[in-house]
C-alpha cells in the first residue's frame, strides 16, 4: 500500500513537472509570436520617421533632419539607410569623424552596398586624408559590385599621395574584366601613364586604340595630340593625313603640326582647300584663317588674307565671329604696313568693330576698341558720337566718360570736357589708381587750356595716390622732358619696370634723355623699345631715331628714320625740312 501510494506521488510530481515546462514553453512561444507581431509596426514607424527626415533634408534643414534620423535608429538600430543617411548630413554640416562613425554602421549592417564605401572616402577627402579614402575604395571593390563607374575618381585619391601604380593596377585589373574600361576611363590610364614618365607606353597604347576604333575622332585627336605633345609631329602629321576622319579639331590640329614643321605650303593649302569646302562652317575658317595669318609672313600674304576674309564676310554677312576675326586680321595687317596701305587696314579694323556695335550692342570690349582707336586716331566728332551712344549703353563706365571728356577737348569744347571730368572724378570712388587717370586726364585739360600751373597741380595730386595711374605719369612725364627731364625719367621709370611698359612710354624716356643731351643713352633706349614693340611703330618714334642719330653724326641714317616716319604718318610739321635739310633744325 505504502509503495502504491508513493507511486502515485512520484506521477504527481512529473505530472506538475512536465505541466509546467509546457506552459513555460507556451509562454515563450507566446512572447515570441507577439515580437513578431510588432516588428513590422515597428519597422513601418522607422520608416516614416525616415521620410521626415528626408523631407527636412531636401528642405536643407539639417538639424531637424538629424533629430528624426536618431529616432528612426533607436526604433530600428539596424536601420542601414538611416545610419547612411545620417553620415551623409554631418558631411554636409563638414562633422566629418561623426559621419565616419555613422557610415561605419551602415557598412557593418550591409557590407556589398557601394555607395556606403563611397560616402566613407568622401568623409576621408573632406578631411584630406586620402589614403584613409583609398582604404575604403579598396573595401568597396573587395565586397560590392558594379562600381566601374568610380575607377577613375579611385586612380584620382590613388594620385593625391603619389601612389600611380596603385592606380594603374585598378585600371589593369577592370580593363581585364569582363566590364572592360570606357573610354574615358582609357584615357585617364593614359594620363597615369604619361605622368609616371611612362610615354612609350602611353603612346603604344594610344596607338593601339586608335588602329582597334578607326572611326573615333576622338581617340585620333588623342593619338596625335600625344605625339606632337613627345615631339614626334612627323609621325602626328602622317596618323592625321592618312585618316578618314575629317572633323574641325583634327583639321586645326594637322594645321598646327604644319605650322610647327616649318610646313607653311600645306598649311596655306589647307585652309584654301576648306574654304572652297561648301560644308566647312565659319568656326573652323576664322581659326584656321587667323592661325594661318598670324604664323605665315604676313606681309607677303595681306592680299590674299584679306581677299579670304572679305568672302568670310560675305558668305557670313550678320555673323558676329566673322567681323570679329576681320578686326583682328586686318589690326594685324595694319600694324605690319606703312603708308596707305596701314591706314586702309586700320580704316578697315575699326570698321568691323563699329559694325559689331551694331551686331553686339552689348560687347563691352568691342565699344573699348572702337573708342580706343578714335581716340588714338583723334577723330574727335567720331569719338564724341560713339563715347555718347556707349555711355547710354554703360552709364556707370567711368572709362566711356574719360574718352568723352577727350573728344570734346579735342573739339575745344573746354566746359563740356571739364563738366565730363569731374563727373568721372565723382563715380571713382575708392578706386585709387581711377581716380589718378581722372586728375591725370584734368592736367591734360588744363594743359589744351593753357594752364599750367593748374596743370601741375592736378598731377602732382595723382601722384600722390597708391598706385597712380600709368597713363597720369605718362602724360606729366611727357610735359616735363623739356623743363625738367630728370624729374620725367624718375616718373617714366617705374612705368617700364611694370606691366604697362609700352613703345609710347619708352619714347617719353628717350625724348628726356635726349634733351638731357644723352644721345647715345637716348639710341639704346629707343632702339631697344622699337626691337621689343615692333608693331607699336609709330611716325613720331621714328622721327625722335632720326633726331637722336643726327646728334650722333649719323646723318645718312637718320634721313632714312626721318623718310621712314614721314610714310608711316604723325610726323611733327618740320619732317619735309629735315629730309630736305638733312638737318635736324
Amino acid at each position: 500500500m505504502r509503495a502504491l501510494s508513493t507511486i502515485s506521488l512520484i506521477t504527481l510530481l512529473l505530472s506538475t513537472i512536465i505541466f509546467d515546462g509546457v506552459a513555460q514553453r507556451k509562454k515563450k512561444g507566446a512572447e515570441e509570436n507577439l515580437k513578431e507581431e510588432t516588428t513590422p509596426y515597428e519597422m513601418a514607424n522607422a520608416e516614416y520617421l525616415m521620410i521626415e527626415a528626408q523631407k527636412f533634408f531636401l528642405l536643407e534643414d539639417y538639424q531637424k533632419a538629424l533629430a528624426f534620423l536618431e529616432q528612426s535608429i533607436e526604433v530600428d538600430p539596424d536601420n542601414h539607410a538611416a545610419h547612411f543617411k545620417t553620415a551623409e548630413v554631418h558631411l554636409i554640416l563638414g562633422e566629418n569623424t561623426k559621419g565616419l562613425t555613422a557610415i561605419d554602421k551602415a557598412i557593418e549592417i550591409q557590407q556589398d552596398n557601394k555607395y556606403y564605401y563611397v560616402l566613407a572616402a568622401q568623409l576621408h577627402k573632406a578631411s584630406n586624408d586620402f589614403q584613409g579614402a583609398a582604404r575604403y575604395y579598396e573595401l568597396m571593390m573587395a565586397n560590392a559590385s558594379n562600381y566601374n563607374s568610380y575607377l577613375i575618381e579611385v586612380t584620382k585619391v590613388y594620385e593625391e599621395f603619389g601612389a600611380f601604380e596603385k592606380a594603374i593596377s585598378v585600371l589593369d585589373a577592370a580593363e581585364k574584366s569582363e566590364t572592360g574600361l570606357t573610354f574615358d576611363q582609357k584615357f585617364r590610364k593614359v594620363d597615369l601613364l604619361t605622368k609616371t614618365g611612362k610615354s612609350k607606353a602611353a603612346l603604344d597604347y594610344l596607338a593601339d586604340l586608335n588602329a582597334q576604333n578607326p572611326g573615333n575622332a576622338n581617340i585620333l585627336f588623342r593619338y596625335a595630340s600625344a605625339l606632337t605633345n613627345n615631339t614626334q609631329v612627323g609621325r602626328a602629321i602622317e596618323v592625321l593625313e592618312s585618316s578618314k576622319l575629317n572633323t574641325n579639331d583634327l583639321k586645326l590640329l594637322l594645321a598646327e603640326n604644319y605650322l610647327s614643321a616649318g610646313l607653311l605650303d600645306k598649311q596655306k593649302e589647307m585652309l584654301l582647300s576648306v574654304y572652297n569646302d561648301s560644308e566647312a562652317n565659319l568656326s573652323i575658317k576664322t581659326l584656321l584663317l587667323g592661325q594661318w595669318a598670324f604664323s605665315s609672313d604676313l606681309a607677303e600674304n595681306a592680299y590674299l588674307v584679306d581677299s579670304l576674309q572679305t568672302q568670310l564676310e560675305k558668305d557670313y554677312p550678320e555673323e558676329a565671329i566673322a567681323l570679329e576675326n576681320g578686326g583682328l586680321i586686318y589690326s594685324k595687317l595694319a600694324q605690319i604696313s606703312t603708308g596707305a596701305d596701314r591706314e586702309n587696314f586700320e580704316l578697315k579694323a575699326i570698321e568691323r568693330y563699329k559694325r559689331l556695335t551694331d551686331l553686339s550692342p552689348g560687347n563691352f570690349e568691342v565699344w573699348k576698341k572702337v573708342l580706343a582707336f578714335e581716340d588714338e586716331n583723334e577723330k574727335w566728332s567720331e569719338l564724341a558720337k560713339d563715347a555718347e551712344e556707349a555711355l547710354d549703353l554703360f552709364p556707370n563706365q567711368v572709362l566711356f566718360y574719360l574718352y568723352l571728356a577727350s573728344a570734346n577737348q579735342g573739339l575745344q569744347a573746354y566746359d563740356e570736357a571739364e563738366s565730363l571730368l569731374k563727373q568721372a572724378l565723382r563715380m571713382t570712388a575708392s578706386n585709387q589708381m581711377l581716380k589718378s587717370q581722372v586728375l591725370g586726364k584734368q592736367g591734360s585739360l588744363a594743359l589744351a587750356k593753357g594752364e599750367e600751373q593748374a596743370a601741375i597741380s592736378l598731377f602732382e595730386q595723382s601722384l600722390t595716390l597708391d598706385p597712380p595711374h600709368p597713363e597720369s605719369l605718362a602724360i606729366y612725364s611727357a610735359f616735363l622732358t623739356t623743363s625738367d627731364p630728370q624729374k620725367a625719367i624718375a616718373l617714366i621709370d617705374p612705368v617700364l619696370a611694370s606691366s604697362f611698359k609700352s613703345l609710347p612710354f619708352i619714347r617719353i624716356k628717350a625724348s628726356a634723355l635726349f634733351n638731357l643731351a644723352d644721345y647715345t643713352g637716348a639710341y639704346e633706349v629707343l632702339n631697344s623699345g622699337l626691337s621689343e614693340f615692333p608693331v607699336q611703330r609709330r611716325g613720331n618714334m621714328l622721327e625722335l631715331l632720326g633726331d637722336i642719330l643726327f646728334k650722333l653724326n649719323r646723318v645718312e641714317e637718320a634721313v632714312i628714320q626721318w623718310k621712314e616716319a614721314k610714310n608711316l604718318g604723325g610726323t611733327s610739321e618740320k619732317i619735309d625740312q629735315k629730309i630736305e635739310n638733312k638737318q635736324y633744325n
